[in-house]
């Protein structure tokens, strides 16, 4: 993502250059993943840490998050650009934006907390205005919006930490539906 970021600030095309590159990679260790592990978009925690469980492998969805914002700046920087640039930098199959739309939607499909916070109704005898009663809240039992984050499980680590929710995650899944709107794509 960060060389999208850096190309919109200076439309120097070297860097919208590298920011392809880098997701051509990224993506191409994912497709890794295609008929071994379900939703094959949301990248493992470390593309070359050994599999605890190659059925159910560990994933990190903030790198999927993240990625997601990357390719959706990268469309958005390709739009503003003319054709004939733009063939030179990707072939005519690459859709950027259809590519972080399936990263985003594998992501929900996986990860996404259904386990909401909710009101619980105060019972009768407290309609339009008459009586007194204190509105519970029936807490989530999960910090986040997302699960499935993955801070570190290397082995040799001081502290692992896996599957749980990371503000980065979150402020990402928000970022991108932002980016849809101020683009005008929702």
């Amino acid at each position: 993502m960060g060389f999208a970021q850096v190309y919109t600030w200076t439309k120097d095309t070297k860097y919208l250059k590298t920011a392809i590159k880098c997701a051509e990679y990224f993506l191409r260790r994912c497709k890794e993943g295609e008929g071994k592990w379900h939703h094959p978009l949301v990248p493992l925690w470390d593309f070359d840490a050994p599999l605890d469980d190659p059925d159910e492998p560990l994933r990190d969805v903030s790198a999927a998050m993240a990625t997601a914002n990357g390719l959706l700046s990268i469309h958005l920087s390709l739009q503003s650009l003319p054709t004939s640039e733009v063939s030179q930098l990707i072939g005519p199959a690459t859709d950027f934006l259809d590519i972080a739309l399936q990263i985003v939607s594998q992501t929900l499909d996986m990860s996404y907390d259904c386990n909401l916070a909710s009101f619980e109704a105060p019972g009768k005898g407290l309609m339009n205005g008459a009586g007194m009663a204190e509105i519970k809240v029936k807490e989530s039992g999960f910090d986040a919006i997302l699960r499935n984050s993955t801070t570190n499980w290397n082995p040799d680590a001081h502290q692992k930490y896996k599957d749980h929710g990371l503000v980065y995650a979150d402020y990402y899944l928000l970022e991108f539906g932002n980016k849809l709107l101020r683009a005008g794509l929702l």
